[in-house]
């Protein structure tokens, strides 16, 4: 779906009317700004958006119109195996 600019700011910053963030993942931080994953949930659709955010007080925020692409919620079990003493 495509998003301007302006739309992907609101659904970062929550101000968008419809749109909830589920999860956002912060990248590799590089020395003035990290390239970051928020994935939104727009009706019964989630979807990936893309954006710089700024790791210095100079540096400001980034966003630009994109097509995000339609994404699912994938969940899974990791099975843990503990060692205990028999009594």
């Amino acid at each position: 779906m495509k998003f301007s600019e302006e739309e992907v700011r609101d659904m970062v910053y929550w101000d968008s009317e419809g749109a909830v963030e589920i999860e956002t993942i912060q990248g590799d931080k590089r020395s003035w700004a990290s390239t970051n994953l928020t994935y939104v949930q727009l009706d019964d659709k989630f979807y990936e958006l893309v954006w710089e955010q700024g790791l210095t007080e100079d540096q400001d925020n980034e966003f630009w119109d994109q097509d995000a692409p339609e994404v699912k919620r994938v969940s899974e079990t990791i099975v843990v195996n503990k060692w205990e003493y028999v009594e």
